[in-house]
């Protein structure tokens, strides 16, 4: 999946719900940008951007 290589990890134990809106939405975009040639609108890539950071600061969590 492309979010998976942008850095965007989800969990198939712990899908949140703002974990599939992203997906959906993110999906939506590409649909549409099939059609016409539009960006990725600041919202997708602001949710995608904090997503990555998100699960960066996790990792770094886990570690003592």
């Amino acid at each position: 999946m492309e979010l998976t290589k942008m850095g965007v990890g989800f969990s198939s134990t712990s899908t949140t719900v703002e974990d599939m809106q992203l997906i959906v939405d993110y999906a939506a975009w590409l649909y549409r940008k099939r059609q016409e040639d539009i960006g990725l609108s600041r919202n997708l890539r602001f949710r995608i951007n904090n997503r990555v950071i998100q699960k960066a600061g996790a990792s770094t969590d886990a570690e003592p």
